[in-house]
């Protein structure tokens, strides 16, 4: 592989780091190769497959810190590379039998299965061909996992839990006793101050906890003029309402559902679109029809980042619910009602639980407790949007923000970590 790192192309005349940053998120932009240097150390991604379809925080987290950085991806699959068309990828794959296996095993006993030599080694020998400095694993098991190639590196380990990993996977005591070497290996990085306590409580160092909020990217999405709901309604015009997330039991869709029937029976000029696929849409579309709302329901599936933009666009109420199951599986926030968009704020933005201002803009909305009359109280609702909400946003839950305390993260762990002999005979000759 050599020294050859990625970073955007460069960025046409007066565009600054953060337009930069949208620019490659968008694809507007492409990753480029260029010689290593001393000022953009190489980081060792981990996830154990690049790239769910749901998972884009984890490629925004990469292409955002390509001024600073130079990732290289880990993983042991590849999929949907057309959606996140990142290079460098290094891929390593468990044997179809064995990855059956592990996942039986994991899903029983939360047990996590180690890498093989195989993969330790060809990570080992690309990762310090690359001059890799750190490696960042993303979710808990991901973090296990990677132990063996930070170790074979001899450099820093960081991970990421991002929902499931500190909740659901916790009844497991597999999986808390190895959550225990991990801890005395790495930081940590969560989306929310409840998922720290969370860890702390399982082990985590207090110092090497660290809280990164979740961002979106204002700047991606068009701020159309937009009528307010009360006069679409008292015009007798379509309410659009929108949900956007992978078909997960804890994102809530039967809730939203629900609720969407008891508005529909009041303003039956409404519509319901959900974005996204898994496992229990069947179910799901089954239900609709069951409350009466199939006709007033589009399952769209899942679509592309620039189409999710429209529909944004277009939509008069964005939905998002956090639901903790039984088991206790939970996203990055004890949220567990659904949320109106804030006043003044566009459909076209989303916040997710893991944003410091969820809370605290959602109470500027018509929100309620209640799951089944929040919808309703929506109509009376006499806001429109304005560039003050992109404003607000932009300045509290960016993506900028989000990436820079990452990058920031990567950089003090990095600079307190003793240079190994191997990375030393890799960095570029400065003449010091």
């Amino acid at each position: 592989m050599g020294q050859k790192a990625l970073r955007s192309a460069p960025a046409p005349r007066g565009v600054n780091r953060a337009q930069r940053i949208e620019a490659l998120l968008s694809g507007a932009m492409s990753p480029q190769p260029e010689p290593a240097t001393a000022e953009r150390p190489c980081v060792g991604i981990y996830s154990y497959g690049f790239l769910a379809e749901s998972m884009t925080f984890v490629y925004h987290q990469i292409v955002g810190v390509l001024d600073r950085f130079r990732p290289i991806v880990f993983t042991t699959r590849t999929e949907n590379r057309d959606f996140f068309p990142y290079e460098p990828v290094v891929p390593s794959g468990f044997h179809p039998i064995r990855r059956v296996a592990n996942n039986a095993i994991y899903n029983a006993t939360g047990r996590v299965a180690s890498l093989s030599s195989k993969q330790t080694a060809l990570w080992r020998d690309v990762g310090r061909d690359a001059g890799v400095r750190l490696v960042h694993a993303h979710f808990g098991p991901g973090g296990i996992q990677a132990m063996a190639i930070a170790d074979a590196l001899d450099v820093p380990l960081l991970v990421t839990f991002h929902g499931y990993d500190a909740s659901k996977a916790l009844r497991f005591a597999a999986y808390r006793r190895s959550l225990i070497a991990l801890f005395e290996r790495a930081d940590v990085i969560v989306v929310s101050n409840a998922m720290a306590e969370k860890l702390r409580e399982h082990g985590t160092h207090k110092a090497r906890v660290h809280v990164v909020h979740c961002g979106f990217s204002p700047d991606r999405f068009e701020v159309p003029e937009r009528k307010s709901i009360r006069d679409k309604v008292a015009d007798d015009e379509t309410i659009e309402f929108l949900q956007v997330s992978s078909f997960a039991e804890k994102k809530g869709h039967r809730f939203t559902c629900e609720a969407f029937a008891a508005h529909h029976r009041r303003h039956p000029r409404s519509r319901l679109t959900l974005l996204g696929d898994g496992k229990a849409r069947a179910k799901l579309e089954a239900h609709t029809h069951r409350l009466g709302i199939a006709d007033a329901v589009e399952f769209a599936g899942w679509v592309a980042p620039d189409v999710v933009a429209q529909y944004k666009q277009h939509a008069d109420v964005f939905l998002h619910h956090s639901v903790t199951l039984q088991n206790g599986d939970q996203e990055a926030s004890r949220s567990r009602s659904p949320r109106r968009w804030p006043r003044d704020f566009p459909s076209s933005v989303r916040f997710t639980p893991g944003s410091p201002s969820w809370s605290r803009m959602a109470s500027r909305g018509s929100s309620s407790p209640s799951v089944m009359s929040a919808p309703t109280s929506i109509a009376s609702s006499g806001t429109s949007t304005s560039e003050s909400a992109r404003e607000r946003a932009s300045s509290n839950t960016s993506t900028w923000r989000e990436v820079r305390a990452l990058g920031d993260i990567y950089a003090r762990l990095i600079e307190n970590a003793p240079l190994s002999a191997a990375s030393r005979e890799r960095l570029p000759d400065t003449g010091r």
